[in-house]
């Protein structure tokens, strides 16, 4: 399949979600996570790891490395080992955006959950949500707050999060973690993506 027809799908697959604001993120997500592949055979594609498997050099799905969780990952979207989302790429893509999905999900209610404890910190803006789900479908998601790609900053000073009722003689804002660093890193390469 070219890449075109790949984009193009992906195009349209992220235009229809309600949190779509870079048109072609899903796009970019896959460039990054497989340069656009579903499939490699070993030798051509697959990653050093990949052998043959039962005699056949492929072709297989491809497979990415291992996370940190130690979960490994497949296909265009490098999303959770499915047979659907091994062998159709077109399934891989759903389950990618699903992914996508349940990170939004996730930085909102996390989002909501800083802003109810810390008067006056404005709301996201959409990019910024996508920022922030980036972060979390990468290769380092954050799991605490600090690990988010945005963090509550008093006066611009390091976030602190160990405070259960935090004040602010100032304002509130927020600002780029500098503490998951790789997690910063994953959302400008994806956002580097053509």
């Amino acid at each position: 399949m070219p890449n075109g027809d790949i984009k193009s799908y992906l195009l349209g697959l992220y235009q229809s979600d309600p949190n779509a604001v870079t048109p072609n993120l899903l796009a970019q997500i896959a460039e990054r996570e497989s340069s656009f592949m579903q499939f490699c055979a070993v030798g051509a594609g697959c990653k050093k790891f990949q052998g043959p498997i039962y005699g056949s050099n492929g072709p297989w799905p491809y497979e990415g490395k291992l996370t940190k969780s130690g979960k490994l990952h497949i296909g265009l979207m490098q999303v959770d080992i499915t047979k659907d989302a091994a062998w159709n790429w077109q399934k891989n893509a759903a389950a990618g955006m699903q992914t996508l999905d349940q990170k939004f999900k996730y930085v909102k209610n996390a989002v909501k959950n800083i802003r109810s404890l810390r008067p006056g910190l404005p709301d996201l803006q959409p990019r910024q949500l996508e920022d922030m789900a980036l972060v979390q479908y990468g290769d380092s998601p954050g799991t605490d707050y600090y690990g988010l790609y945005y963090v509550a900053s008093c006066n611009g000073q390091p976030a602190d999060y160990s405070q259960s009722n935090p004040t602010c003689n100032g304002t509130w804002q927020w600002i780029v973690t500098t503490d998951n660093l790789e997690g910063v890193e994953y959302v400008a390469t994806v956002r580097s993506q053509q």
